[in-house]
């Protein structure tokens, strides 16, 4: 079993090159089955709850600006590729040849970057909803289970404010607002 998940979010956790990963309160290996009796969340742990909802919302919002990009892109492909087969077939000389084949080539360069430009948005969206769901099933073997709600505000150069109000349900009952100032 890995304990590195549950003793990341642990006051007690202790580290060092000689030892590794030790319990501050035993001065041993974590040993346990499912969940830890002594486990103590550190104060930061509403702080990475906080972040890690708020990078899923923020790629989440980031799709619809991600699919207008894509499609223009498509079209600008599509529209090259189409407007360099005509020069091809409705003029000669060797300088048509290769302005139709550079039109070509970028239309297929263009579609290539739309596909990355999808790529790379769903490989953030995967990665940032698996790290939630992990701390998600990690608190939920210790029965704490929370919700938030997520506010931004207008972005000014560059920066966005992002109001989280969250409430803890089990062992840390609390409701709490914070307010963040993100880089877009």
């Amino acid at each position: 079993m890995s304990f590195q998940k549950h003793c990341d979010l642990c006051l007690h956790q202790q580290t060092s090159l000689k030892d590794g990963m030790t319990c501050g309160l035993t001065n041993l290996t974590p040993s346990f089955k499912n969940t830890c009796s002594n486990i103590d969340f550190k104060n930061d742990l509403q702080e990475k709850l906080d972040l890690i909802n708020i990078e899923v919302e923020t790629i989440k919002q980031r799709k619809s600006s991600i699919l207008v990009r894509f499609y223009i892109s498509i079209l600008i492909g599509f529209v090259l590729i189409i407007n360099g087969f005509s020069f091809l077939i409705y003029f000669s000389g060797l300088l048509i040849y290769y302005v139709a084949y550079l039109m070509i080539g970028a239309g297929f360069t263009s579609w290539s970057v739309a596909y990355r430009m999808l790529n790379t948005h769903r490989k953030e969206l995967k990665l940032a909803k698996t790290e939630k769901n992990d701390i998600d099933i990690l608190l939920n073997q210790y029965r704490v289970r929370y919700t938030t709600k997520i506010k931004f505000k207008k972005k000014y150069h560059g920066v966005q404010e992002v109001f989280i109000e969250m409430e803890m349900k089990g062992k840390f009952s609390k409701r709490t607002t914070t307010t963040y100032k993100i880089d877009c």
